[in-house]
C-alpha cells in the first residue's frame, strides 16, 4: 500500500477454498411401521456434497394437530431413522436434510404417510431370538422371519 507516508511492506498471500452446503438429500421415502407402538420408519439417499456428511436433521409434524415442526434427535448419522410414539391414525409429513461443517443442506420433504397397520404398512417385531417382518405394499404381501 502507498500513503503519505510512503510504500509498505507487500503482505503474505492468503487463499482459502470455500465449500458449499451439502446438496439435497434424495428420494425421502416413509413406512408405518408398528409392533407396539404406531411408528415410521424414515429412509432416504445421502446427496452429493464436497465435504463429509457430519449427520442429518430430521423433522416431522402431526398432518391432523399441527403445522409445528418436531426435531428428531439424536440426529442420525445413517440415512434411516425411525420416528417413534406417533399417534394411529393421523398422517404425518417428514423432512430430512444432511449436516457437514460447511453447512446444512435445503430440505427435502417426503410423502405423507398415515400410522396404522395396512396397505403401506411395515410390521416388526421382536420375539423369541426373531425378527418378524410383514410388508403389504402395492398389492405384494412379504412376510420374512429371521433367526438372529
Amino acid at each position: 500500500a502507498i500513503s503519505s507516508v510512503g510504500e509498505g511492506q507487500f503482505s503474505t498471500r492468503v487463499s482459502k477454498r470455500t465449500y458449499k452446503a451439502p446438496a439435497q438429500v434424495e428420494k425421502v421415502d416413509l413406512v408405518s411401521i408398528s409392533c407396539i407402538q404406531p411408528a415410521l420408519w424414515v429412509f432416504w439417499l445421502a446427496p452429493s456434497s464436497e465435504r463429509p456428511i457430519q449427520n442429518y436433521d430430521i423433522e416431522y409434524r402431526s398432518l391432523n394437530r399441527s403445522t409445528h415442526w418436531n426435531r428428531v434427535f439424536p440426529n442420525p448419522t445413517s440415512t434411516s431413522a425411525t420416528i417413534e410414539n406417533l399417534q394411529s391414525g393421523h398422517t404425518y409429513q417428514v423432512r430430512v436434510r444432511a449436516v457437514s461443517d460447511v453447512g446444512s443442506g435445503q430440505w427435502r420433504s417426503a410423502t405423507s404417510q398415515r400410522t396404522y397397520r395396512g396397505k403401506n404398512s411395515l410390521v416388526v417385531c421382536i420375539y423369541s431370538g426373531r425378527v418378524s417382518y410383514n410388508s403389504e405394499r402395492d398389492n405384494m404381501h412379504t412376510h420374512i422371519i429371521i433367526k438372529i
